[in-house]
Formats: C-alpha cells, structure tokens, sequence
C-alpha cells in the first residue's frame, strides 16, 4: 500500500512539473500597455489634429497562433490630443459624449493571419451605434515579441456624431491607428 502511494505521489508530481510529458505545455500572449498605442487623426480644414487614448484595456486570450477573441475597452476621457480645451470639447456631447458613452468597445470575433497580415474581423461599439469594422495590421516578431501595426478609417457620422463649424469644419473621417505589443505570458 505504501509503495503504491509514493508511485501515485511521484506521478502526480511529475505531472504538475510536466516532465511526465503528460501535461501540456503552451503560452498564450498578453497586450503590453505601456509598448502599446491606440491613436487618431481627425482632419479638419484649419489643421489635422493627431492624438491618443491613454487608458485602455484588453478582455480576452490571444494565442500563440495569434487567434482569440476578446474586447479591447478604451476610456473615452483619456482622449489626449494635446490641447486641454480641445480634448474637453472631444469629451461633450457634440463628439464622444462621454457622460452617456465613457467607453469605445471592440469586440473580436475572428482573427486570421496571411503571411505578414492579421485580419481581425469584429465589432466598435461607439457613441452608441455598433458597426462591423476589419482590421488589417502588419505583424512582425521581434525577438519573443509580436509588434501588430496599422490604421483603419471610420465615418464619425455612421456613429452619430456631426459636427458642424463655420470657423473650422472638421470632417467625418478619422483615421484610427494601432501600435500593439504582444508579450509571452
């Protein structure tokens, strides 16, 4: 009897060392915030205005293929474009109305990889109104690293918000762009 236990026990430790080759071994990836970035451009007559969200998050598991789903939240109220007064006008009702909408949601639905492309399919929920919106980013690993990069354009009408100014009219499109940072768990 004893001798059975000390075998069951070598087993069992064995296992949850994973020499036994009995259990798996894997490593998924995490999003490193402070490597990555999620900006914009908003063009206007006077002058293109670049900026950033500072506080963002991602929900979810992303494979060492590089597929999952998730959700990546972003606090509205970090927008940052580097202008006080212009940021608080980002955050009123006549463009993010943070006070009804706090977050921007992308929700991931399917991710698939072509040679150095990743095309994440899946849903922004902004202001409101969710639309269907792709992802084409550029991948490349740098050491144990996956750097994700690139940019896609949104219609700030198809979410509801118009803005209309005399003095400076600033159009409808934003270009959105994305620096992530994928990290070994």
């Amino acid at each position: 009897m004893f001798n059975k236990i000390i075998g069951l026990s070598f087993k069992l430790i064995l296992f949850a060392m994973g020499v036994g080759g009995i259990a798996p071994i894997f490593s998924d990836y995490t999003v490193d915030l402070q490597s990555s970035r999620i900006g914009f451009t908003a063009y206007s007559r006077i002058h293109d205005v670049d900026g950033q969200f500072s506080s963002w998050r991602f929900e979810g598991r992303i494979k060492d293929d590089l597929s999952g789903k998730g959700k990546i939240v972003i606090q509205l109220t970090s927008v940052d474009s580097g202008n006080k007064k212009r940021d608080e006008h980002l955050r009123d009702p006549d463009f993010f109305d943070v006070a009804k909408f706090p977050e921007a949601i992308y929700s991931i639905d399917n991710v698939q990889t072509s040679n150095d492309r990743l095309i994440v399919k899946g849903r922004l929920l902004l202001h409101g109104v969710e639309k269907a919106i792709n992802l084409n980013l550029h991948r490349r690993k740098e050491a144990a690293d996956w750097i994700l990069a690139g940019e896609t354009t949104l219609q700030q009408k198809d979410f509801g918000m118009v803005y209309s100014s005399l003095i400076n009219p600033v159009k409808s499109e934003v270009t959105l762009k994305f620096h992530i940072v994928l990290k070994k768990k």
